[in-house]
């Protein structure tokens, strides 16, 4: 029982390091229906972000998903001080067409909407140097308002104690609005003050459609407990300005400038999930199915 929590502990830790941009990766509903009748309720977690998800079963081949997400932002300064600094909701709402291929291979396609509204601050200094007053630190602005129309295939192998899942999740996303500026950033003043050198950069734009990737590994424990990994591959829409600075003791600095893309980044997030099988039927919808149809 140790070895569990202390495994938890670290899941916890590992997906509480979210520093992305301005596109939300939220965990993808990758569902897996066993049930006539079944209504099942997930719950996903990444540090301060809640992820809730439910399916339903419509018939022998259909059913509905839908997702409702958020999360907070918090700041953290030199002598660890914290507040809230922002916030992003979004939510998704789609069909599902579902078959089990055999009795444990399941598949299905998930295809429809969601919208996302971002207003994040975040401040991340070098958890190497953050216990003092010198080091390097990182800190973005994003705030975005987006819709997408997406499609997800899902294949998964079913266990009787474990089952291993894989979707592709395809965005098309359209940003009605991205404002997106950083600061990566190296002090070497004693007081952490005396002199700054670093990159910033900003991007502004609007009315602009991307594509984004979404690769997915589900591996489910037993009948509730999850663990999710989420990766994006983000197309280049607008490249935004970015340049070399530095503060207090060279005033001659001239500075480098550089060009970023937006929102185009690579990017992996694991979650941790718990699922609860509800309003389902007696029949088991693998009970009476061979291994080849």
């Amino acid at each position: 029982m140790k070895k569990y929590i202390f495994y938890l502990i670290i899941i916890i830790l590992l997906s509480a390091c979210d520093a992305q941009r301005a596109f939300i990766v939220n965990p993808p509903n990758v569902n897996c229906f066993k049930y006539e009748k079944e209504k099942n309720l997930k719950f996903a977690i990444n540090g301060l972000n809640l992820n809730v998800q439910q399916n339903s079963i419509l018939n022998n081949k259909f059913g509905l998903a839908s997702i409702l997400y958020g999360g907070m932002s918090y700041d953290r300064s030199y002598y660890h001080q914290s507040k809230m600094s922002g916030f992003y909701l979004g939510a998704e709402l789609g069909g599902i067409y579902y078959k089990y291929i055999t009795h444990h291979k399941y598949f299905e396609i998930q295809s429809g909407y969601g919208y996302c509204n971002n207003q994040i601050y975040r401040y991340r200094p070098d958890p190497f140097t953050a216990v003092g007053l010198h080091g390097t630190y990182y800190e973005c602005n994003s705030n975005t308002d987006y819709h997408k129309l997406y499609l997800q295939p899902a294949f998964f192998f079913i266990g009787n104690k474990m089952s291993i899942g894989f979707a592709s999740k395809l965005n098309l996303v359209y940003f009605n609005k991205y404002d997106y500026s950083f600061t990566n950033q190296l002090d070497d003043g004693n007081d952490g003050y005396t002199s700054r050198a670093g990159i910033k950069g900003q991007s502004s734009f609007s009315n602009k459609f991307c594509f984004v990737y979404e690769p997915v590994i589900n591996i489910k424990f037993g009948k509730i407990f999850y663990i999710q990994f989420v990766g994006a591959l983000a197309n280049n829409v607008y490249t935004g300005t970015s340049y070399d600075y530095i503060d207090g003791h060279n005033p001659y600095f001239n500075p480098t400038f550089h060009t970023f893309h937006n929102p185009q980044y690579s990017y992996v997030k694991m979650n941790i999930g718990f699922e609860f099988k509800l309003g389902k039927g007696k029949k088991s919808l693998i009970a009476d199915r061979k291994e080849s149809l």
